[in-house]
């Protein structure tokens, strides 16, 4: 992983386990943290860990932003300026 210069410079998405609901649906947090300030940007429960829900939590998200890393993937996810 790069090393960040400034804030938004690189973004961090994380799952945080899984857990079981009253209503036994499984939830799945999805966090995503900047790398040069650690400050949390999102924490979304989300119903499964397929990507394009995943992205759908960037896409609700504002700010530039280089590089997303998850420490689970096998590479570094470019992500397209808005």
């Amino acid at each position: 992983m790069s090393e960040p210069l400034q804030p938004n410079d690189l973004w961090c998405a994380d799952y945080k386990g899984e857990f079981l609901l009253a209503n036994h649906h499984y939830c799945y947090p999805f966090t995503i943290t900047d790398a040069a300030s650690r400050y949390l940007l999102s924490c979304e429960a989300l119903s499964n860990t397929q990507a394009i829900y995943a992205f759908g939590v960037f896409d609700h998200e504002t700010g530039r932003v280089e590089s997303a890393h998850n420490p689970f993937a096998a590479k570094v996810l470019p992500m397209s300026p808005e």
